[in-house]
């Protein structure tokens, strides 16, 4: 039973126990939805950073470096979503305990070192990109510090 806190309103301890049996999700099924809906998530918003970038600085260097990047972010994270769906043959050696014995399955710790490597690189180069750009702007030094430190604040 779960308890009252505000009139109306009840807390739900598990999403499972309101779903049908035969609809419900293993956790090895979860696991996988995560980390498909993680490397999208992840590299849709260092996208949006740098196609934000284009709209705040013009210049032939910064139209390059950010498209290239660009390029580089979309192109792994869509391999890597890619990579977690098909990550097993068959795809269900993923989560059914009866395909696990007779499927191949990638090496998948050695994905996500590989993953986090890319991620942390990317991270790195969309936070320097518009550094070099700062020494243009027309402002006092302390205003541009301030300018850098807001940018910045995107490699949190």
């Amino acid at each position: 039973m779960t308890p009252d806190l505000y009139p109306g309103f009840q807390i739900v301890s598990n999403l499972n126990d309101r779903c049908p049996p035969n609809n419900r999700l293993t956790s090895p099924q979860r696991n996988l939805v995560a980390a498909i809906l993680f490397c999208a998530a992840t590299g849709l918003a260092k996208g949006s950073i740098l196609l934000f970038y284009l709209r705040i600085f013009l210049g032939r260097y910064i139209t390059i470096v950010v498209w290239t990047l660009f390029a580089f972010v979309m192109g792994y994270s869509f391999a890597g979503v890619f990579a977690n769906i098909f990550s097993c043959n068959p795809v269900s050696a993923s989560w059914v305990l009866e395909d696990v014995a007779t499927g191949v399955c990638m090496n998948r710790p050695a994905f996500y070192f590989a993953q986090a490597a890319l991620g942390i690189f990317t991270d790195i180069a969309t936070v320097v990109t518009p550094m070099p750009l700062l020494r243009g702007l027309q402002l006092r030094t302390r205003r541009k510090i301030g300018v850098a430190v807001v940018l910045t604040l995107g490699g949190l």
